[in-house]
């Protein structure tokens, strides 16, 4: 699980089970979307700039790649679910917190 207790918005990159991921979450709206920072086999690495995903490999603008080599492409969202930890934690004990960096 990842914590909302942070910034009002940020951009948070890490490997869970070899698959690199992006999460973006806004604490406002207490929502997190989840997506593989892999396209063609290539870890992007990102950031939040000026309203908006900066891969600072390519220098390519994100929602679907609006900018930069990688225009048109888009990011495979991945499955995931909102949930207070403490009622996530009574069903799903083993669950590892990963704590907001930045």
């Amino acid at each position: 699980m990842v914590p909302f207790r942070t910034r009002p918005r940020f951009v948070m990159g890490f490997t869970i089970d070899g698959e690199p991921l992006l999460v973006f979450a806004r604490r406002s709206a207490l929502f997190a979307n989840i997506y593989s920072r892999s396209v063609s086999g290539v870890t992007l690495t990102f950031v939040w700039s000026h309203c908006t995903f900066l891969d600072s490999g390519t220098s390519s603008t994100w929602d679907v790649a609006t900018g930069g080599p990688l225009a048109g492409t888009a990011l495979r969202q991945v499955a995931a679910s909102s949930s207070f930890d403490w009622a996530w934690l009574l069903y799903n004990p083993e669950t590892t917190f990963y704590p907001p960096r930045g």
